[in-house]
């Protein structure tokens, strides 16, 4: 007698929201279309989710918007003192 056994989606965490790994992945489009589309449709029923999203998205926003700062000349020539191997 065979057992049929339930296979979650790559995408999906535990609680059938989701994962973490594929949030990232899917605001940066590097998801196969495949679980693209599937999580694309899973944040349209999903307001958690969806939250989520937007919110890495918001961040990733206010991260870009940051002004690059130049390394002080005293942390660079401690760097380059360092024992590298």
């Amino acid at each position: 007698m065979a057992v049929a056994v339930a296979v979650r989606p790559a995408h999906l965490a535990a609680a059938g929201h989701v994962a973490d790994e594929a949030v990232s992945a899917y605001i940066d489009g590097a998801l196969p279309a495949d679980e693209a589309l599937a999580v694309a449709e899973h944040l349209r029923g999903c307001v958690p989710c969806a939250a989520v999203v937007q919110a890495h998205r918001r961040v990733g926003v206010q991260v870009r918007s940051l002004a690059v700062q130049p390394v002080p000349p005293a942390v660079l020539q401690a760097a380059r003192r360092l024992p590298w191997q």
